[in-house]
């Protein structure tokens, strides 16, 4: 008897935490990630992906140990009159894939605190805020490369 009480406990304690962990993780899927790196002179890199979200929410922020801060900008205009222009968040619809690329909604790395070659991996921390007000972090690593989306 305390041979199976035992193991019932076991057996509760880690599904107890792998229900934890799995809570934690947001309802989205990251893919293509890629790091462009600063062009010469430059301290800035460029992030490309895209998300898919199972539910209703929003991306409101990215953080890297890479640079002293990431923001989230739009590409305003077309042609010579093109400007990226910093935004709160991106709407992520539920079931559609959005692109964050160099044409649209794409995440600047400022002031690199790590070099980025390609190649190199560079930490980013994903932040989503879901459709019932909760904060979620996703946690992944991209490979710098050339490849511009």
């Amino acid at each position: 008897m305390r041979t199976v009480v035992k193991a019932w406990f076991l057996g509760a304690a880690l599904a107890a935490a792998a229900g934890c962990a799995l809570a934690q993780q947001p309802p989205v899927r990251v893919k293509d990630g890629v790091v462009v790196p600063p062009a010469a002179g430059q301290n800035d890199a460029l992030v490309f992906f895209n998300v898919t979200s199972k539910e209703t929410s929003r991306l409101v922020g990215v953080e890297s140990a890479a640079a002293q801060s990431a923001q989230l900008q739009q590409i305003v205009g077309s042609g010579a009159s093109a400007k990226a222009r910093p935004v709160d968040g991106v709407a992520l619809p539920a079931g559609r894939r959005v692109d964050f690329s160099a044409k649209g909604v794409h995440v600047v790395l400022r002031d690199l605190k790590l070099p980025v070659a390609p190649d190199s991996e560079v930490p980013i921390t994903l932040k989503f805020a879901e459709k019932n007000g909760r904060l979620v972090e996703w946690r992944t690593v991209f490979v710098a490369g050339t490849r511009r989306p």
